[in-house]
């Protein structure tokens, strides 16, 4: 039963999650489909879960998006994800390129807005393996050269 678990959860087509980390003090799992994602449309789709303390605020919260690829000179593409429920978000973007995307996961809460960042390679000739987590050190060298 695992196995096959397992299996369809890692179908060409499907869903595949591309982040999961911390917006503050709220936890956020985002996934991407199709999988392995190719350059056009594709459907994002956030979970934020209730904060490790204090008060929720998941029924006002925003999700905002900024996608670039750090290895071009291009803008970085600016969005806003609908609210579909509270503490989930979810839409259709365009990543219009193969390469590697860098997206980041705005949350907007009372004490300020938390960045989770994804790196998301568009390659129809990869087999759809998504990029390695970044490491904490990482995370926060790709955070200063962006702020």
């Amino acid at each position: 039963m695992a196995l096959a678990l397992t299996v369809a959860l890692t179908a060409p087509g499907l869903a595949q999650e591309i982040a999961d980390g911390p917006a503050g003090l709220y936890p956020l799992k985002a996934r991407i489909s199709p999988w392995p994602p190719v350059p056009g449309k594709c459907r994002l789709s956030v979970d934020v879960g209730q904060p490790k303390e204090g008060r929720s605020d998941l029924a006002t919260l925003k999700m905002a998006l900024l996608m670039d690829m750090p290895a071009t000179k291009m803008r970085p593409l600016m969005g806003r994800l609908p609210r579909t429920r509270v503490g989930h978000y979810e839409g259709d973007v365009v990543l219009p390129m193969k390469g590697t995307w860098r997206i980041q996961f705005l949350l907007d809460t009372p004490a300020g807005e938390f960045r989770v960042l994804s790196l998301v390679r568009l390659d129809p000739a990869s087999p759809g393996l998504p990029c390695p987590p970044l490491t904490r050190t990482a995370a926060r060298k790709l955070l200063s050269i962006l702020l």
